[in-house]
Protein backbone atom coordinates (compact mmCIF):
# COMPACT_ATOMS: atom_id res chain seq x y z
CA UNK A 1 0.00 0.00 0.00
CA UNK A 2 0.69 3.74 -0.45
CA UNK A 3 -0.46 7.04 0.92
CA UNK A 4 -2.13 8.86 -1.64
CA UNK A 5 -3.71 12.36 -1.72
CA UNK A 6 -7.73 11.55 -2.37
CA UNK A 7 -9.95 14.78 -3.46
CA UNK A 8 -13.49 14.73 -2.02
CA UNK A 9 -15.54 17.12 -3.58
CA UNK A 10 -19.35 18.26 -3.28
CA UNK A 11 -21.58 20.92 -5.36
CA UNK A 12 -23.47 23.01 -3.46
CA UNK A 13 -24.84 26.60 -3.78
CA UNK A 14 -22.00 29.03 -1.90
CA UNK A 15 -20.92 31.52 -4.23
CA UNK A 16 -16.78 31.83 -4.32
CA UNK A 17 -15.33 34.40 -2.65
CA UNK A 18 -14.36 37.46 -5.03
CA UNK A 19 -10.81 37.30 -3.36
CA UNK A 20 -10.20 33.90 -4.02
CA UNK A 21 -11.26 34.16 -7.64
CA UNK A 22 -8.97 37.17 -8.19
CA UNK A 23 -5.64 34.91 -7.08
CA UNK A 24 -6.31 32.39 -9.30
CA UNK A 25 -6.04 31.79 -12.79
CA UNK A 26 -8.81 31.93 -15.41
CA UNK A 27 -9.82 31.85 -18.66
CA UNK A 28 -10.44 34.90 -20.68
CA UNK A 29 -13.90 33.84 -22.06
CA UNK A 30 -15.66 30.31 -21.38
CA UNK A 31 -19.00 28.77 -22.05
CA UNK A 32 -20.51 25.66 -20.42
CA UNK A 33 -24.10 24.71 -21.86
CA UNK A 34 -26.05 21.81 -20.99
CA UNK A 35 -25.78 18.93 -24.10
CA UNK A 36 -29.09 16.74 -24.75
CA UNK A 37 -28.19 14.65 -27.16
CA UNK A 38 -28.21 11.25 -25.76
CA UNK A 39 -24.49 9.98 -27.03
CA UNK A 40 -22.52 8.56 -25.27
CA UNK A 41 -19.51 9.11 -26.66
CA UNK A 42 -17.37 12.22 -25.30
CA UNK A 43 -14.41 14.45 -26.16
CA UNK A 44 -12.13 16.67 -24.15
CA UNK A 45 -9.76 18.52 -26.04
CA UNK A 46 -6.60 20.93 -24.63
CA UNK A 47 -5.71 22.87 -27.70
CA UNK A 48 -3.00 25.76 -29.04
CA UNK A 49 -3.48 28.83 -28.29
CA UNK A 50 -4.97 28.55 -25.11
CA UNK A 51 -8.08 26.78 -26.03
CA UNK A 52 -10.05 24.07 -24.55
CA UNK A 53 -12.99 22.43 -25.74
CA UNK A 54 -14.93 19.35 -24.62
CA UNK A 55 -18.33 17.99 -25.73
CA UNK A 56 -20.77 16.07 -24.39
CA UNK A 57 -18.32 15.57 -21.23
CA UNK A 58 -19.66 14.62 -17.82
CA UNK A 59 -19.08 16.81 -15.08
CA UNK A 60 -16.83 14.01 -13.30
CA UNK A 61 -14.48 14.03 -16.47
CA UNK A 62 -13.70 17.91 -15.95
CA UNK A 63 -13.03 17.61 -12.57
CA UNK A 64 -10.76 14.72 -13.44
CA UNK A 65 -9.26 16.80 -15.87
CA UNK A 66 -8.66 20.13 -13.89
CA UNK A 67 -7.13 18.59 -11.00
CA UNK A 68 -5.30 15.89 -13.04
CA UNK A 69 -6.50 12.53 -10.94
CA UNK A 70 -7.95 9.33 -11.60
CA UNK A 71 -11.32 8.61 -10.74
CA UNK A 72 -10.96 5.90 -7.75
CA UNK A 73 -8.76 9.55 -6.12
CA UNK A 74 -12.10 11.27 -6.26
CA UNK A 75 -15.08 10.90 -3.64
CA UNK A 76 -18.13 12.27 -3.29
CA UNK A 77 -20.70 14.77 -5.21
CA UNK A 78 -23.60 14.35 -6.65
CA UNK A 79 -25.21 11.72 -8.99
CA UNK A 80 -25.53 13.78 -12.35
CA UNK A 81 -21.96 15.02 -11.97
CA UNK A 82 -21.46 11.67 -13.87
CA UNK A 83 -25.23 11.40 -15.52
CA UNK A 84 -25.45 15.13 -17.04
CA UNK A 85 -23.67 15.97 -19.85
CA UNK A 86 -21.87 19.25 -20.76
CA UNK A 87 -20.21 21.46 -24.07
CA UNK A 88 -17.65 23.39 -22.96
CA UNK A 89 -15.18 26.14 -24.90
CA UNK A 90 -13.09 27.81 -23.09
CA UNK A 91 -9.92 30.39 -24.00
CA UNK A 92 -7.20 32.00 -21.96
CA UNK A 93 -5.72 35.44 -23.07
CA UNK A 94 -2.28 33.22 -24.09
CA UNK A 95 -0.94 30.14 -25.72
CA UNK A 96 -1.03 28.53 -21.84
CA UNK A 97 0.11 24.91 -21.27
CA UNK A 98 -1.52 22.34 -20.13
CA UNK A 99 -1.22 22.90 -16.14
CA UNK A 100 -2.09 26.14 -16.53
CA UNK A 101 -5.07 25.03 -17.97
CA UNK A 102 -5.93 22.43 -15.44
CA UNK A 103 -5.66 25.38 -12.90
CA UNK A 104 -7.88 27.86 -14.79
CA UNK A 105 -10.91 25.40 -15.06
CA UNK A 106 -10.79 24.48 -11.12
CA UNK A 107 -11.69 28.36 -10.98
CA UNK A 108 -14.40 27.94 -14.04
CA UNK A 109 -15.80 24.54 -12.00
CA UNK A 110 -15.91 27.02 -8.51
CA UNK A 111 -17.76 29.53 -10.65
CA UNK A 112 -20.51 27.26 -12.81
CA UNK A 113 -20.87 24.96 -10.67
CA UNK A 114 -20.17 25.60 -7.67
CA UNK A 115 -17.41 23.20 -7.15
CA UNK A 116 -15.50 23.19 -3.32
CA UNK A 117 -13.11 20.28 -3.10
CA UNK A 118 -11.21 19.21 0.16
CA UNK A 119 -7.87 16.97 0.30
CA UNK A 120 -7.16 13.81 2.56
CA UNK A 121 -4.62 11.34 3.06
CA UNK A 122 -5.29 7.39 2.55
CA UNK A 123 -3.92 3.98 2.30
CA UNK A 124 -4.34 2.51 -1.22
CA UNK A 125 -2.69 -0.74 -3.03
CA UNK A 126 -1.11 0.12 -6.07
CA UNK A 127 0.42 -1.60 -9.09
CA UNK A 128 4.25 -2.01 -9.73
CA UNK A 129 6.06 -2.58 -13.27
CA UNK A 130 9.25 -5.29 -12.36
CA UNK A 131 11.47 -6.72 -14.44
CA UNK A 132 10.13 -10.62 -14.65
CA UNK A 133 13.51 -12.00 -15.59
CA UNK A 134 16.22 -12.46 -13.21
CA UNK A 135 19.06 -11.49 -15.74
CA UNK A 136 16.85 -8.02 -16.76
CA UNK A 137 16.68 -8.40 -20.07
CA UNK A 138 13.12 -7.47 -21.67
CA UNK A 139 10.85 -9.80 -23.65
CA UNK A 140 10.73 -10.48 -27.22
CA UNK A 141 7.52 -8.39 -27.11
CA UNK A 142 9.57 -5.30 -25.69
CA UNK A 143 11.98 -3.57 -27.62
CA UNK A 144 13.79 -0.07 -28.06
CA UNK A 145 11.63 2.69 -30.24
CA UNK A 146 13.83 3.58 -33.57
CA UNK A 147 12.25 6.56 -33.64
CA UNK A 148 13.60 10.39 -31.84
CA UNK A 149 11.15 10.32 -29.89
CA UNK A 150 13.20 12.30 -26.79
CA UNK A 151 12.86 15.10 -30.21
CA UNK A 152 9.21 14.70 -31.16
CA UNK A 153 7.71 15.87 -27.37
CA UNK A 154 5.97 12.80 -26.63
CA UNK A 155 2.70 13.94 -24.19
CA UNK A 156 3.55 12.42 -20.78
CA UNK A 157 0.02 13.05 -19.63
CA UNK A 158 -2.49 10.36 -20.17
CA UNK A 159 -5.47 12.93 -21.51
CA UNK A 160 -3.22 12.20 -24.72
CA UNK A 161 -5.92 9.99 -25.44
CA UNK A 162 -6.19 6.27 -27.19
CA UNK A 163 -4.83 7.12 -30.44
CA UNK A 164 -6.21 6.80 -34.22
CA UNK A 165 -8.10 4.03 -35.27
CA UNK A 166 -6.03 3.44 -38.02
CA UNK A 167 -2.08 3.94 -38.36
CA UNK A 168 -0.27 4.04 -35.16
CA UNK A 169 2.18 7.18 -34.90
CA UNK A 170 6.03 5.90 -33.91
CA UNK A 171 5.90 8.74 -30.22
CA UNK A 172 3.19 8.49 -27.81
CA UNK A 173 0.69 5.55 -29.35
CA UNK A 174 -0.87 3.51 -26.68
CA UNK A 175 -3.88 1.58 -27.99
CA UNK A 176 -5.48 -1.06 -30.03
CA UNK A 177 -3.20 -1.62 -33.45
CA UNK A 178 -3.96 -3.52 -36.05
CA UNK A 179 -1.38 -5.45 -37.63
CA UNK A 180 1.37 -5.62 -34.70
CA UNK A 181 4.14 -7.43 -34.50
CA UNK A 182 2.24 -10.45 -32.85
CA UNK A 183 1.92 -14.70 -34.21
CA UNK A 184 0.23 -14.91 -37.71
CA UNK A 185 -0.47 -10.93 -37.49
CA UNK A 186 -3.08 -10.48 -35.56
CA UNK A 187 -3.83 -7.27 -33.96
CA UNK A 188 -3.65 -5.91 -30.51
CA UNK A 189 -3.18 -3.72 -27.62
CA UNK A 190 0.11 -1.90 -28.05
CA UNK A 191 2.34 1.02 -27.17
CA UNK A 192 4.96 2.95 -29.44
CA UNK A 193 7.34 5.35 -28.06
CA UNK A 194 6.74 5.73 -24.52
CA UNK A 195 8.65 5.40 -21.49
CA UNK A 196 7.76 2.64 -18.81
CA UNK A 197 6.67 5.53 -16.31
CA UNK A 198 5.09 7.25 -19.42
CA UNK A 199 3.62 3.27 -19.93
CA UNK A 200 2.74 2.77 -16.14
CA UNK A 201 0.47 6.43 -15.84
CA UNK A 202 -1.46 5.10 -19.01
CA UNK A 203 -2.26 1.58 -17.33
CA UNK A 204 -3.94 3.91 -14.20
CA UNK A 205 -7.33 4.65 -15.65
CA UNK A 206 -7.17 0.84 -17.25
CA UNK A 207 -6.51 -0.94 -13.50
CA UNK A 208 -7.77 1.49 -11.51
CA UNK A 209 -4.82 1.71 -9.41
CA UNK A 210 -1.49 3.64 -9.01
CA UNK A 211 1.10 2.02 -11.44
CA UNK A 212 4.92 2.87 -10.16
CA UNK A 213 7.45 2.36 -12.99
CA UNK A 214 10.56 0.04 -10.89
CA UNK A 215 11.40 -1.98 -13.71
CA UNK A 216 15.08 0.62 -13.97
CA UNK A 217 14.84 0.72 -17.84
CA UNK A 218 15.41 4.24 -19.29
CA UNK A 219 14.54 5.79 -22.53
CA UNK A 220 11.52 4.94 -24.99
CA UNK A 221 10.23 1.15 -26.13
CA UNK A 222 7.86 0.03 -28.47
CA UNK A 223 5.32 -2.89 -27.45
CA UNK A 224 3.00 -5.36 -28.13
CA UNK A 225 0.40 -7.97 -26.39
Amino acid sequence: PARLIVTMFSVIGLPIAAQQAALTPAFEAASVRPNTSGYAGWRLEPQAGGRLTATNVPAAALIRFAYDLPDFQISGGPGWLTSERFDLAAKAESDAPLDQKRLMLRTLLAERFKLTVHTETRELPIYVLMMARSDGRPGPQLRRTEADCAREAVASDDWAGIGPPTGTPRCGFFGFAPGTDLPKGRGGLAFRGLTLAMFAKRLVPIVRRTVRDQTGLTGYFDADF
